[in-house]
């Protein structure tokens, strides 16, 4: 079984889409349950968790479902995101350790660090992606929607790969963002409508 961990916000595991999806918490992880499904931490994680493994017979099947989905809140569920603490190198570089102790195979990263973070402060995260790349985890995610042209310091890393939006022609979103990640070593999927 291939194991995904997905680190955005909680998930409503009553979704009928997701229902037959076999998703758990993260061992070590606070809850995965949607307890505000309003929340924008709860939609995204749900809309996540659902892109990638909704279960085969429903209306918008997952890309790979069948997989087993580990969750790991890192978003909080107010019902204004801007009420939300950042997520933190150092929580981001906790999770990724946790997953890599899980023998996850996927790491998948549908999140943006604060846009103070220097590369200075990007020494745990970095230390936690090499662990990932002598175990083996892939890690994937996406480039962002910020518009950019200058990257996203998720990526200033070789191992992780970006993943940017593509239109139905195959050209970047206009809000998508871009860089030297995205050509060296990144991918485009679909992300209009």
């Amino acid at each position: 079984t291939v194991i995904v961990a997905v680190f955005d916000g909680p998930v409503d595991t009553d979704h009928p889409a997701l229902r037959q999806t076999l998703i758990s918490e993260l061992p070590g992880s606070p809850d995965s349950q949607c307890t505000v499904k309003e929340s924008f931490g709860c939609i995204h994680g749900t809309f996540v968790a659902g892109l990638l493994g909704a279960n085969s017979q429903s209306e918008t099947p997952g890309l790979c479902s069948g997989v087993t989905i580990w969750i790991r809140p890192i978003f909080c569920e107010a019902r204004d995101f801007s009420q939300c603490p950042v997520v933190t190198v150092e929580d981001l570089s906790q999770a990724i350790h946790q997953a890599i102790d899980a023998q996850a195979h996927l790491i998948n990263l549908s999140l943006a660090l604060s846009n103070n973070t220097s590369e200075e402060n990007l020494q745990p995260l970095f230390e936690a992606y090499d662990r990932a790349q002598q175990e083996g985890s892939i890690i994937i995610g996406a480039a962002g929607n910020h518009a950019a042209r200058n990257g996203n310091p998720l990526f200033d890393h070789p191992w992780p790969i970006p993943v940017a939006a593509a239109n139905s022609e195959g050209d970047p979103l206009p809000q998508t963002n871009l860089g030297g990640c995205i050509s060296d070593r990144g991918v485009m999927a679909p992300g209009q409508n």
